[in-house]
C-alpha cells in the first residue's frame, strides 16, 4: 500500500488523539475514553432532540455544575470543566465550543485555558475558575485586575476642587465601559478623549491639564489596552465584563465562555477564519492566529499615540 503524505498525517493525528485520550482519562475519570470513542455511550434516545444523558455523564465523568442556553456544565477531575452541546439547539452548543476552542488560548490573558475538545464541538475542555457572582466581589477584584483603575482615580481626585464620593472604582469603570467600547464612535461624534475629558470637567469640575494626565495614564496601561482592545476586535462591549460573566483563576480575571457574544457568533466565525483549520486540528488545543493584527489600543489611535484635539478651559487651549 503506497502511503500518501496525507494519509501518514492521518495517521499521526490518530496516534496523538490516542495519545491524549490516555492522558486525560488518567485514573480518575477511567469513562471519559469510552465516551470519546463511541458517543452513543451518553446520548439520550428516549428524547425527541438531540439530547445527552444527564444521569450516565453524572455518573461517570463528573458532577452536573449548571447548565444555560445550549451547553451543560460537569466536573472534570480537580480543576477542569466538561462542556456539553446538548438538546434542540446543540448545534449552537457546537458552534460555541469549537469558537470557545480556538479563541480560549489564542488569548490566555483573558479567557480560561482550553485543553481538549471533540472535533464536531460535542464537549470542551476547560480551565475550572471561580465564578464572580456579586456585585462587590466584582468591585473587589476589579483593581487587583487593573491596579491602573486606582492610579487614574488618584489624579483626579487630586485635581478634583473637593472630595467626591462618586470618585470611585464602580463610577469609573461604568465611563471607561462606555469610551472604550467597540461600537462607542458609531453613536457619538466625539473622540473616546474627548468625552472622557469632558465628562470630568462637567460633573466633577476636574481642570482639563488634570484630566488628561489621567487618560494618559489610561491608555499607557499594557494591561487594560490589552483587554480594550482584545474585546474591541472580538465586537464585545466591556461594560459585558462584568459579575455573572467573569471568573478568577489564580491572578488573573477570565472571562467564563463565549455567551456574552453569542448574539454575534457570525462575526467571531469570520474572524477565526471559520472553517479553515478543521483538517488540521487535534484534540490538543493550539493557539490560532486570527488573521487581522491585534487592534492593543481603542480606535483613533496610532500606535500609543493620539490625534492631539484642542478644547477650550476658560481662555485656554490646550493640545490633549
Amino acid at each position: 500500500m503506497k502511503l500518501t503524505t496525507k494519509k501518514l498525517y492521518q495517521l499521526i493525528e490518530e496516534q496523538l488523539f490516542q495519545q491524549e485520550m490516555d492522558y486525560f482519562a488518567g485514573k480518575d475519570i477511567p469513562q471519559f475514553k469510552t465516551m470519546v470513542n463511541d458517543p452513543r455511550v451518553y446520548a439520550d434516545y428516549s428524547k425527541p432532540h438531540d439530547e445527552i444523558s444527564k444521569q450516565w455523564i453524572d455518573n461517570n465523568i463528573g458532577e452536573k455544575l449548571g447548565s444555560g442556553y445550549s451547553r451543560m456544565v460537569f466536573e472534570f477531575g480537580d480543576n477542569k470543566v466538561i462542556k456539553f452541546a446538548y438538546g434542540s439547539v446543540m448545534q449552537d452548543g457546537k458552534n460555541s465550543n469549537l469558537v470557545e476552542a480556538k479563541l480560549f488560548n489564542q488569548f490566555p490573558k483573558i479567557f480560561p485555558k482550553a485543553y481538549a475538545h471533540d472535533p464536531d464541538g460535542a464537549w470542551i475542555i476547560v480551565e475550572k475558575v471561580d465564578i464572580i457572582d456579586t456585585v462587590d466581589e466584582f468591585y473587589a477584584v476589579l483593581p487587583i485586575q487593573f491596579p491602573v483603575i486606582n492610579d487614574i482615580l488618584k489624579v483626579l481626585q487630586q485635581g478634583a476642587p473637593k472630595p467626591d464620593e462618586d470618585l470611585n472604582p464602580y463610577f469609573l469603570w461604568l465611563l471607561l465601559s462606555k469610551v472604550l467600547s467597540f461600537d462607542f464612535q458609531s453613536n457619538t461624534n466625539e473622540s473616546p478623549m474627548v468625552y472622557f475629558i469632558k465628562h470630568f470637567r462637567k460633573h466633577y469640575g476636574i481642570p482639563l491639564p488634570v484630566s488628561k494626565k489621567a487618560w494618559e495614564v489610561m491608555t499607557k496601561d499594557s494591561n487594560l489596552m490589552y483587554w480594550a482592545g482584545t474585546l474591541k476586535n472580538l465586537r464585545v462591549d466591556l461594560s459585558d465584563i462584568r459579575h455573572g460573566n467573569v471568573g478568577w483563576s489564580g491572578d488573573r480575571m477570565v472571562i467564563l465562555d463565549i455567551s456574552i457574544f453569542e448574539q454575534d457568533l457570525t462575526n467571531a466565525k469570520h474572524m477565526l477564519k471559520w472553517g479553515e483549520h478543521h483538517d488540521d486540528e487535534t484534540i490538543k488545543i493550539t493557539p490560532r492566529d486570527f488573521g487581522t493584527k491585534q487592534q492593543l489600543t481603542p480606535d483613533g489611535a496610532k500606535g500609543d499615540v493620539w490625534n492631539p484635539v484642542k478644547i477650550k478651559d476658560e481662555d485656554i487651549e490646550y493640545d490633549v
